[in-house]
């Protein structure tokens, strides 16, 4: 007789070892994709956050003045070369929900965290001189997982022109 290979038995317990080594190796390949994905989202929405938070900010402290402010939106004026110009910063609605919309002289020139703002507000704080103090308050996940991580930051803004 010979006795060479495997008996169906240990053929059984090898297969059974091989699917549950694979099965773990699987899973823990997808929690690395997971956990990956989660701080890449995480990371480019705290600097997106960042940069859109510089950009309202330094809009704001040197406005000529500011003509409307809300808790969704600021309208102000400021001077480019000489040329007044009127601006307006609000969280956008319809298709562009979820968006921040920088626009000039009532044309849309920037949409800034597409899809991916959960929530933005203005918050005046009043001041005893004749500047404006401006909480600027931006949330930032995207909008087609929510799943993914919440990115919250705040600035806030204090207008170098008397208002």
């Amino acid at each position: 007789m010979n006795n060479k290979g495997f008996t169906l038995v240990e053929f059984i317990v090898w297969s059974a070892m091989a699917v549950l080594i694979s099965v773990g190796i699987i899973s823990l390949f997808a929690s690395i994709v997971k956990s990956y994905q989660y701080s890449y989202e995480q990371g480019s929405n705290a600097q997106d956050a960042q940069n859109i938070l510089n950009l309202i900010t330094n809009e704001l402290r040197n406005a000529a003045s500011i003509t409307n402010l809300t808790n969704t939106e600021v309208d102000y004026t400021t001077s480019v070369n000489g040329t007044t110009e009127n601006r307006k910063i609000y969280l956008g609605s319809g298709n562009n929900a979820h968006t921040i919309i920088y626009a000039v002289n009532n044309t849309i020139t920037k949409e800034l965290g597409v899809d991916r703002v959960k929530e933005f507000n203005f918050d005046p704080i009043l001041t005893s001189n004749n500047k404006k103090e401006i909480k600027i308050t931006l949330t930032m996940q995207n909008q087609q997982n929510s799943n993914l991580p919440l990115v919250q930051l705040s600035d806030t803004v204090v207008t170098l022109n008397d208002m």
